[in-house]
């Protein structure tokens, strides 16, 4: 199998390929058979080649982040590190709950997804926005109901 026929059947048993570093994380693991996880392996190179072309780990721009879909987003491990005009400091957007330390390491105010849903669904206006990440940079908390 190829490179692409391995990501395409991985994709048609409900899973997806990613590669994280120098690894290769198929989710869920449920959707691999020894025979895939011999393929896998001996196609790690060029997955690996594919799958950083897909996805660079340094872009230079913004395009992969913008029309990535939001599930991949959830899935991976990403911390995306922004400068808000609004709210005039750079905050985080993290993909998981496990990056959560990581931000706060980095002294970011850190989103998760269901969060940024949660605001674009309400458009809250500037000084809105600026009271509500007010308060939870002070609580360290995050944001479940509406604003």
């Amino acid at each position: 199998m190829t490179a692409t026929e391995i990501r395409d059947e991985i994709a048609r048993r409900g899973g997806r390929l990613d590669c994280q570093a120098d690894r290769l994380l198929v989710r869920p693991g449920s959707v691999l058979d020894d025979r895939l996880r011999q393929e896998i392996r001996q196609c790690k190179a060029d997955l690996m080649t594919m799958l950083s072309k897909a996805m660079p780990p340094d872009p230079g721009g913004w395009d992969w982040l913008v029309y990535m879909p939001a599930d991949r987003f959830r899935a991976g491990r990403y911390l995306v590190r922004l400068y808000s005009e609004v709210l005039q400091e750079q905050v985080a957007l993290i993909s998981t709950a496990a990056l959560l330390p990581r931000a706060k390491a980095l002294g970011l105010v850190a989103y998760l997804p269901d969060e940024i849903d949660r605001l674009a669904a309400v458009h809250p206006d500037p000084d809105t926005l600026r009271k509500l990440h007010a308060i939870k940079k002070g609580f360290d908390g995050r944001i479940v109901g509406g604003a």
